[in-house]
Order: structure tokens, then C-alpha cells, then sequence
């Protein structure tokens, strides 16, 4: 190896999804994902002020038409990903709610196969003065899969997942930079959802930290599914003998400078570490 490389660590695969979904997203224009230009450049309100309001369709999260929500995940390979997988995606857009967008990608032209759901919001509540984008629900699931031994079904899931977590993660962070959203923030609602998310997102609260790391630590070895089972089981217990159960608690993601500054590193890890012995846990029987 020469000098110049001592040290160099190459960026883990989510880093590199994350890389790649803005080297495409670089290459989409706004028009072509909000549909308010013509080719002069003219917006409807340019050319007929009046009918600007009632023929202006509602748009994901205030910003993607639905031809360019579509044309995004095409561009970023996410549809293609599903029709290598022996689906034909469709799309639904369910815009009702101007507080609340859904989005679901099915498998086939009837809408039989749920693939994908996202229910998504802006949030003001979890950091004062930021705007986040908040994931209210996320499935991804194969219908076409069955669990097996080799595996085994996670709490909560009717059919395997589709192998799309961390390209979803990518396209979300994507969405915020488009949107103009400091963060992204989830509490996902099982613990197998956590350490999925923890591997970008990490606990608003220090003391929800320390507590999924000291779980994590008294589960040495085990597999995501062990993990879940023993938790789920009622197998991991606290010094005193008490059954240890996971506990929803937001998760973030800082986009913007100033919540990445607000939200502290330093001193995040620094509680996380002082809040430690509050958590003690340990297995009350093999798994």
C-alpha cells in the first residue's frame, strides 16, 4: 500500500447508496419533479393566473408532482430494482391529507401486491425551531417470498422484506435536501426497526440511546431474529430480575448545519455514557 493511502477506510454500503442517490438526484431538475415549467419556462401562473389555483394538483410533501415522484424512483433505479425482482410496479398517491401523504407501490397492474408504504409528515414539534420530515409508517415486504427456517419471520412482518431498506433511507434523505427539510426523524416501533434505523438515525434522547445499546450489549452474538425473540420472549431482565421491553423513542437524522450544531455530537455521546448505568441487562435464560 503507498503512503498516501495509510490509513484510508473505503465508505460503508450505505454511505455508497447515499453517494449514488444524489449523483443521480444531481441530475434531475426541479422542473422535471415538480412539473411547474413548460419548455419556455413559463409556470401556469405565468400564462393564466386564474386557473393557476384549481388545476395545480397536490403534490408529495408540498414539492413532487406525481409524474415526478415517479420519474424519481425510475431515475434512481428503485422501480427497476422491483422489476428485477419479477414485479411490475404501480403506483398510488394518496394526497387527501395535506398533512399526511401516502404513498404505495404495488407489485401488479391490480393492485393486488403491496410492496411498498410510506405515510410521511412535516414535523415541528420534535426539535423547536426545525422542520423535519417525519415517517409515520414504512413497509417494505415481498409477497411472492415465504420465511423459512433460514428466515425466520421478525415481529410485526407478514412476508419477508424486499432487500430496498437502506436505498429507501437514501431516497428519504434525498427528499429532505429537495424539500428543504433539516431532518429526518422516525420512531420505529420494534426493536429490530431501531437497529435497522440506528445504522444512520440515532435516539433524540441520550437515556433512549444508552438504553438500546445496553439491550444491544446483553445480547452478545445473537442474531437480529435472536435479538428480537429474546426481547419479545421476555427473556432479557435488568438487575432486578425485571423483564426488559423495547421502548419506542424518536430517532433522527440531522441534514442541515444548524441542527447537526443543535443536536451536538460531543455532547450527545458524552450523556449517552453518563446515562449508562442507569441500564443494566442481562439474559435470564439461553436462547
Amino acid at each position: 500500500m503507498q503512503s498516501g493511502h495509510r490509513g484510508f477506510e473505503p465508505p460503508d454500503n450505505d454511505e455508497l447508496t447515499l453517494m449514488r442517490a444524489r449523483h443521480y438526484a444531481a441530475l434531475l431538475k426541479p422542473s422535471e419533479l415538480t412539473g411547474e415549467t413548460d419548455d419556455l419556462g413559463l409556470t401556469l401562473e405565468d400564462l393564466v393566473p386564474s386557473l393557476a389555483a384549481a388545476a395545480r394538483e397536490p403534490r408529495f410533501l408540498g414539492y413532487y408532482s406525481r409524474q415526478g415522484l415517479e420519474l424519481a424512483l425510475e431515475r434512481h433505479g428503485f422501480l427497476g430494482r422491483l422489476r428485477g425482482k419479477g414485479f411490475q410496479p404501480s403506483l398510488e398517491f394518496n394526497l387527501v391529507d395535506p398533512q399526511r401523504h401516502i404513498l404505495k407501490i404495488f407489485g401488479d397492474a391490480e393492485h393486488k401486491e403491496l410492496l411498498f408504504e410510506l405515510v410521511v409528515r412535516r414535523d415541528r414539534r420534535t426539535i423547536s425551531g426545525f422542520e423535519l420530515l417525519a415517517i409515520d409508517w414504512l413497509l417494505l415486504q415481498n409477497p411472492r417470498e415465504h420465511f423459512s427456517a433460514d428466515k425466520p419471520a421478525l415481529p410485526g412482518q407478514r412476508y419477508p422484506g424486499l432487500g430496498l431498506f437502506e436505498e429507501t433511507v437514501a431516497l428519504l434523505i434525498i427528499a429532505c435536501e429537495r424539500v428543504g427539510l433539516a431532518g429526518l426523524v422516525v420512531t420505529p416501533s420494534q426493536y429490530h426497526l431501531a437497529v435497522q434505523w440506528q445504522k444512520r438515525l440515532r435516539f433524540v434522547d441520550p437515556r433512549a440511546g444508552a438504553r438500546m445499546r445496553a439491550i444491544r450489549e446483553a445480547l452478545p452474538g445473537a442474531s437480529l431474529t435472536e435479538a428480537a425473540r429474546a426481547l419479545q420472549e421476555g427473556h432479557v431482565v435488568d438487575q432486578s430480575g425485571k423483564t426488559c421491553a423495547y421502548e419506542p423513542s424518536p430517532m433522527i437524522f440531522p441534514i442541515s448545519d444548524e441542527l447537526k450544531a443543535e443536536l451536538d455530537p460531543e455532547n450527545y455521546l458524552r450523556a449517552i455514557d453518563e446515562a449508562a448505568d442507569e441500564f443494566r441487562f442481562q439474559l435470564s435464560s439461553p436462547r
